[in-house]
């Protein structure tokens, strides 16, 4: 039978889990559209995109690390022509 004391603790365990993510530089989707002033659209669409994807890994939710973004940001930006 399952225990109501160990159900609580091991939603208390998975929420540190989220919050250690956050804490190691992983985004949301919606966070991450916010850090990179864009829409969650595009933050989807980097994702999918053949030939230069954004990489992401799906732990408790889709998540970015943000040095791979600000990686894959940089990457535009200097291909940029002014």
């Amino acid at each position: 039978m399952i225990n109501k004391d160990e159900l609580i603790q091991e939603e208390l365990d998975r929420q540190n889990e989220i919050d250690d993510l956050d804490k190691k530089g992983w985004l949301k989707i919606p966070n991450a559209a916010i850090y990179a002033d864009c829409s969650v659209t595009t933050i989807y669409s980097w994702m999918k995109d053949p030939v230069h994807p954004l990489k992401s890994v799906k732990r408790n939710g889709r998540r970015i690390n943000v040095k791979k973004l600000d990686d894959y940001l940089n990457s535009f930006e200097q291909n940029r022509m002014f």
